[in-house]
């Protein structure tokens, strides 16, 4: 079996720290690319809101404009 010394334990040394540096990188790149998303969602649901709270305007709008007009929905 091959002698291991102290240079070849140094170069893997230096090898898996490039490594771990590459893999800190991506893990970087993807909590960037989380926060992104996280942001995009927030707006979205910021829209669905505001589209909700117009809608529930017109149809309390609509319910009056009816209820003036004497023509709301018939129940049986």
């Amino acid at each position: 079996m091959a002698q291991v010394n102290s240079e070849m334990l140094y170069q893997a040394a230096l090898k898996l720290k490039a490594q771990t540096e590459s893999l800190h990188e991506s893990l970087d790149d993807c909590g960037a690319q989380l926060r992104a998303i996280a942001s995009h969602l927030n707006a979205t649901h910021c829209d669905v809101r505001n589209i909700h709270a117009i809608l529930l305007r017109q149809d309390a709008s609509l319910t009056r404009i009816e209820r003036r007009l004497g023509i709301g929905e018939v129940t049986a």
